[in-house]
């Protein structure tokens, strides 16, 4: 397959702002019309029907050349947004900076936006910028080959049309597949300048892939990456969320340590990766949400950050026993403290999920007490079986003793009667516990 593509091959892409489309017929590539969803392809043959081009466009087809299944199917069309709408009458029009369609299919969501122009060199001085040099509005719509050119990615810029079968190819990115190749299109200091999220992107896609950044953009990343701090703090959680729930979220964390990235918005995690008690234990963490994955389940951010953030309470929480606290004033002292000294530092974290975190950690102290009522009322609590499984973490990586993981455990299995016996409560009536059905979960 790889002979074959390069006899298709018209000319070398090496700027980003020159391209000539390769098209990759049905017998030298491995994506099949039925690998797209039947709402997809009912969507492009509406839009085709009536003359306009249509294709699935970025990741699905980047995955699906990866032998992977596509989480959705996003389609580029020359059809504006309005004659779109037109067209589906279960469709809606969203956003600002560039309006999109969203049309329905029974439960499916399908994302159409219309093909967008591309950056010319001469008229980056003309978009509308902050103070920071970060660009606010520069989209207009073009053809496909502007879209493609306008796209992050090299791999993210390719086209499959379910009807023809061809793989359109404006930028080389099927070549950077099959090289294992991160290749920002066009002017990396200016692409990373009109959206500094691309930086976290590229993270997120060179771990989750497999592919090597390639130099110029890397070298770009490593002068630019300050322009993080001036993102909108919203967008750059949901980008670090997509991060930590990639799939390769302890590759990607390493990555960001490597070039910097992590001590400028997670200091506490580049902080216990310097200690080895917390490296063993924020490894694990990842290691643990990376099989979740895998596996399908689904993940919590409120137990992820918890557990990146732990280490430095840890220590806190540590000095506090050493001085003679008891475990839960202790607890709740470090993570005051916490708190105080990252308010001028890092990501911004929802307060919502604040709230969770604090659960979380606060239960590691009620852990220890395993007499009388306090067992009982802790499985009643909100978040329980997030601080249980995050108590059985910290036994796995040595911040814990064993014998506390394993009583746990044996207290969840047991029946009412005999956990009344496991915490010293023989006689029900003298403390008028009534048993209660367990709904626990992250």
């Amino acid at each position: 397959m790889i002979f074959n593509f390069f006899k298709f091959r018209k000319s070398d892409t090496t700027g980003g702002d020159k391209s000539q489309v390769v098209a990759i017929p049905k017998n030298d590539h491995n994506i099949k019309s039925c690998d797209i969803s039947s709402s997809a392809r009912k969507t492009i043959e509406t839009l085709q029907a009536k003359g306009y081009t249509a294709v699935v466009v970025g990741g699905a087809v980047r995955d699906l050349l990866l032998g992977e299944v596509p989480k959705d199917f996003d389609i580029a069309t020359d059809a504006t947004p309005e004659e779109i709408k037109q067209l589906f009458k279960r469709s809606r029009i969203i956003g600002r900076r560039f309006r999109l369609v969203h049309v329905y299919w029974g439960r499916d969501v399908l994302e159409i936006s219309t093909f967008r122009a591309a950056i010319a060199g001469d008229q980056v001085a003309k978009f509308v910028k902050d103070d920071k040099g970060r660009i606010l509005r520069d989209n207009v719509f073009g053809t496909q080959e502007e879209d493609a050119l306008r796209r992050d990615f090299s791999v993210n810029a390719l086209f499959y049309d379910p009807i023809k079968e061809i793989v359109e190819d404006f930028s080389g990115g099927y070549r950077d597949l099959l090289q294992k190749r991160l290749k920002i299109i066009g002017v990396p200091k200016v692409r990373f300048r009109e959206d500094p999220v691309r930086l976290l992107r590229a993270i997120r896609f060179s771990a989750k892939l497999g592919l090597e950044i390639e130099k110029n953009t890397l070298s770009s990343m490593r002068h630019l990456k300050t322009l993080l701090l001036n993102v909108p703090s919203s967008r750059l959680f949901e980008e670090m969320l997509k991060i930590f729930f990639c799939g390769k979220a302890v590759s990607a964390v390493l990555l960001l340590q490597a070039e910097g990235l992590l001590q400028m918005l997670l200091p506490e995690a580049q902080k216990a990766l310097k200690d080895d008690l917390g490296k063993k234990f924020l490894l694990l963490s990842l290691s643990k949400t990376d099989q979740r994955v895998e596996d399908g389940r689904s993940n919590s951010p409120s137990f992820v950050l918890a557990a990146i953030l732990w280490s430095e309470v840890f220590v806190r929480w540590r000095q506090g026993l050493a001085s003679g606290k008891r475990p839960f004033l202790a607890l709740v002292q470090a993570i005051d403290k916490f708190y105080l000294s990252r308010n001028s530092r890092g990501l911004d974290i929802p307060k919502r999920i604040e709230m969770d975190i604090r659960k979380i950690w606060l239960m590691q102290a009620r852990f220890l007490k395993t007499r009388g009522r306090s067992p009982h009322a802790l499985l009643r609590a909100l978040r329980f079986r997030a601080g249980y499984d995050f108590m059985l973490l910290r036994c796995e990586a040595g911040q814990e003793d064993q014998d506390t993981g394993f009583w746990w455990t044996e207290f969840l299995r047991s029946s009412y009667d005999d956990r009344l016996e496991m915490t010293g409560m023989v006689k029900k009536k003298q403390y008028n516990l009534q048993p209660r059905k367990q709904t626990v979960g992250r």
